[in-house]
């Protein structure tokens, strides 16, 4: 199962030029199996996923959020929206809040905006951290990403950060097993069991080999 777990949309995130609908076509032109809509601190109303659900129900739509803690973006996913969570202030009390839940939660481009975020967050409080993605491209700030999860033990994601057409269906995970729920996919992503797919990955093969070369 091919997933995008980071995209965007201009229905909630102002930053984004792509629609849900031309978002969705497009996913399911590049071959994609599924996406996660993530808005910038805003969770999709549940009537409206529906309909997005029936429109495409070759797609499996799910639903997360982009959380902005301070000057990091952290990408939840929750069995149920809680609006109470961008209340959070920290990276650790948004850690705690998510486990909770019995959520996931990565941080969104680590290296994007500034090269010594690994100083900046001296104990990763989630389990997971994004590595590459169209707004973290750079192969440096790829390689940063990929040594940070290694040296700390952390999943390492690759995902679109979609926020207009160009690149979707280029960045995403491949689970073994589809997931027809939010609740299975936040075990899938717990459990680890996928493969990276991105342009900038190191050998530039579209997939990360064994992750214990890195």
């Amino acid at each position: 199962m091919k997933l995008d777990c980071h995209t965007h949309t201009s229905r909630f995130s102002a930053c984004s030029v792509i629609s849900p609908d031309d978002l969705l076509k497009l996913a399911r032109e590049r071959d994609l199996d599924g996406l996660v809509l993530t808005e910038h601190n805003r969770f999709w109303p549940p009537d409206e996923v529906s309909w997005l659900r029936r429109a495409f129900p070759e797609l499996l739509v799910f639903t997360g959020a982009e959380i902005t803690v301070g000057p990091h973006h952290v990408v939840v996913f929750l069995p149920r929206p809680d609006t109470s969570l961008f209340l959070c202030g920290s990276l650790e009390s948004l850690s705690s809040a998510v486990a909770e839940r019995d959520g996931y939660a990565f941080v969104a481009h680590p290296f994007r905006f500034n090269p010594n975020f690994d100083e900046l967050v001296r104990n990763y409080p989630f389990a997971a951290i994004e590595v590459a993605s169209f707004n973290q491209p750079q192969s440096d700030r790829v390689e940063l990403s990929l040594e940070y999860a290694r040296r700390h033990d952390l999943q390492p994601i690759t995902a679109s950060d979609a926020h207009s057409s160009d690149p979707v269906g280029d960045y995403f995970i491949k689970l073994p097993e589809a997931v027809v729920s939010v609740d299975e996919l936040i075990a899938a992503l717990h459990a680890g069991d996928f493969d990276l797919h991105a342009p900038v990955l190191p050998g530039n093969n579209n997939k990360f080999p064994d992750r214990d070369i890195f």
